[in-house]
């Protein structure tokens, strides 16, 4: 079954004027001439996004969006209607926002989260930046310090809210930013807690040991880009550390610390010198 939305694989079964219809063997869809790859030929199966043109009849395109159905991403709002917005996904007609599903009211150019759905009613692809209608709340087969991939969607007092492997709701704590933070922001991090209200707590650093030889590598790769020398030591102000090389002072102190009883560096009141021959 073709799957509105989607990335589908479809063989090319009949050229006609307006391009060539693909099918599955029980449906078909129009790939518009100016789509259709050169070359192409009758049993070429082409990987194609399907969606519904400005006449409201399935269309397929070779053209990737930015998102698909089940999908969150950050786009672009680029126009304002008397119904809702549009945003950029990548295709040649923009994606609708209907006002019910704005959290806030859209503007032009306004740079957000959305949630890519069919709207049921129309079969039409529409976006969201309703989020939490969205979000699965089964977490449970997540660990702590497990890797899991980011996207950055909001603010508040606490830290960054962050879109969890495509599907659920995590934080990450004021306190565990070490960089600058934007939404839209895609990134790598690690599960720091299980929360019973089904969200999970965020770092941007691996825990314990693990994180530690992270650290380490990064304060090598540092000293060896700056001439063995880094004016940094276990005194200097976080905010130093955090500019530098992008983690905590205590995990600074710990990776240093190893790197001292190994005998990599030396420790004084000027930075930490790494060693010749190591």
């Amino acid at each position: 079954m073709i799957q509105m939305g989607q990335t589908n694989t479809l063989e090319i079964e009949e050229f006609v004027d307006e391009g060539a219809y693909l099918g599955d063997g029980d449906q078909q869809v129009l790939l518009p001439k100016s789509k259709v790859p050169k070359g192409s030929k009758l049993g070429d199966r082409l990987r194609v996004f399907i969606y519904r043109d400005s006449d409201d009849y399935p269309v397929a395109t070779t053209d990737e969006p930015f998102a698909e159905v089940g999908d969150f991403a950050c786009l672009a709002v680029v126009d304002i209607a008397d119904h809702g917005a549009f945003v950029d996904w990548g295709l040649e007609k923009d994606l609708f926002i209907p006002f019910k599903e704005q959290s806030k009211r859209l503007h032009f150019d306004d740079q957000q989260v959305f949630y890519v759905r069919i709207h049921k009613a129309t079969e039409r692809v529409i976006g969201s930046s309703c989020l939490n209608r969205y979000f699965e709340y089964d977490i449970s087969g997540y660990q702590l310090n497990q890797e899991v991939k980011l996207l950055v969607y909001g603010f508040n007092e606490q830290g960054a809210h962050v879109v969890v492997d495509n599907r659920y709701r995590g934080m990450i704590y004021h306190n565990e930013v070490y960089k600058e933070v934007l939404v839209g922001d895609a990134m790598t991090g690690w599960v720091s807690g299980i929360r019973e209200d089904n969200r999970l707590d965020i770092s941007l650093q691996r825990q314990g040991h693990a994180g530690t030889l992270d650290a380490k590598e990064v304060i090598l790769n540092a000293l060896n880009e700056s001439d063995g020398f880094l004016p940094l030591h276990d005194k200097s102000d976080p905010k130093a550390i955090v500019k530098r090389l992008g983690m905590s002072k205590k995990v600074f102190k710990k990776a240093i610390g190893v790197l001292y009883r190994a005998k990599v560096i030396k420790i004084s009141s000027l930075g930490i010198q790494k060693l010749v021959g190591e």
